[in-house]
């Protein structure tokens, strides 16, 4: 409910406000954020009131859309804000207003592309080659081609509520560790990106706590994405190199897939450690060979390299790499959120019922 009310709508407030075309980039970069938050809405929860939301009093019990509609208007706001952004408008973007890119408006367009790309690439199993074609097309038309045009929040250290929301966390409870899935990966691969992710435990050592018995004393999130002051990524250079390196691979361009595997884990080393990676870590974490890559070699070190992120969680359920073990006494990991309680109640009666428990799927996860 606070995504519509506190964020949805007020984007669209910014949208409706450029009827005669006098601020069409803030109209722009709103649709952007629409688009990405549609996304995450019916990437967590299928179908989703759209259409008849965001009409406040006129109507307080929207229907819910189909999600692969919902995924076409994606679509259809991306296009759009790229336009907005591109348009002669006498009230530009201003760059106090814009905590993301500072008022860049050629940023705004790559990241759009970016997130065109990611959604048209959700869909590789529902269409395995449109969805590849229409990914690199996007990332063709101008996506995030470099990490300093990556979409990141900001946040500060002047004020307690300007704080990264994952210092939050481990500041007001101290209770998250890093798991053992992952630590593992990436001490088998000597993944010069752990000790960013994690900090050592007491021993000096990167440590994971399994599913159960859970091991307080395992390693908590290190300094890059925990600090007061750490950005949390939206879509990055590196995330769009990995949906090319999958795309390509769909269209059976190993070669060109390999490629650009090597570039998305140059790209989030880079961007995590400061420098790029050394030789020695890309033969050790690259197939030998062209012919021999498969969806494992890019999903895993996709999964590693989404650390934090959304975005992780949707490419294990659409693709089920990498293997990961489930909690135990289940026989899945959770593939979609349960609607929420007071949607439930303020709007139980347009809520879907049927195969929307947490172990159900989202349409593009068949």
């Amino acid at each position: 409910n606070s995504i519509y009310a506190d964020h949805l709508q007020d984007l669209q407030v910014l949208i409706n406000k450029n009827t005669d075309g006098t601020s069409a980039h803030y109209a722009g970069a709103a649709k952007v954020l629409q688009a990405l938050s549609l996304g995450v809405l019916v990437d967590s929860w299928g179908n989703v009131p759209w259409t008849n939301a965001l009409k406040g009093a006129e109507n307080i019990t929207p229907t819910f859309d189909d999600a692969a509609f919902v995924y076409t208007e994606i679509q259809r706001l991306l296009a759009e804000g790229i336009n907005d952004l591109r348009a002669t408008s006498p009230v530009t973007l201003g760059a106090t207003d814009d905590l993301i890119y500072r008022g860049n408006k050629a940023k705004w367009i790559s990241a759009a592309y970016a997130l065109s790309a990611r959604y048209h690439n959700h869909l590789s199993n529902r269409d395995p080659a449109g969805s590849a074609a229409n990914a690199i097309a996007a990332i063709e038309a101008g996506a995030i081609a470099a990490n300093a045009d990556d979409m990141d929040i900001p946040y500060g250290t002047a004020d307690p509520r300007e704080a990264n929301p994952w210092y939050q966390f481990n500041v007001q409870r101290n209770d998250l560790r890093m798991g053992d899935f992952l630590v593992n990966l990436m001490l088998d691969q000597d993944d010069p990106r752990l000790p960013f992710y994690a900090r050592q435990d007491a021993n000096g050592d990167y440590t994971g706590t399994p599913l159960n018995p859970l091991n307080s004393d395992a390693s908590a999130m290190g300094a890059f994405y925990g600090s007061i002051n750490s950005k949390v990524p939206v879509i990055t250079n590196y995330e769009v190199k990995f949906i090319k390196a999958e795309a390509l691979l769909r269209q059976g361009k190993n070669q060109e897939a390999l490629d650009a595997l090597s570039e998305a884990l140059t790209a989030s080393v880079t961007k995590i450690t400061g420098a790029a990676p050394s030789a020695a870590f890309l033969d050790e974490v690259l197939p030998d060979n062209a012919a021999n890559l498969t969806l494992a070699d890019i999903m895993t070190q996709k999964y590693i390299a989404m650390f934090t992120q959304f975005e992780a969680w949707t490419d294990v359920r659409r693709t089920d790499l990498p293997v990961i073990t489930p909690q135990p006494g289940n026989a899945s990991i959770p593939t979609r959120y349960p609607y929420p309680q007071r949607e439930r109640d303020l709007n139980g009666a347009n809520v879907p019922t049927g195969n929307v428990g947490l172990f159900d799927k989202i349409f593009w996860d068949n």
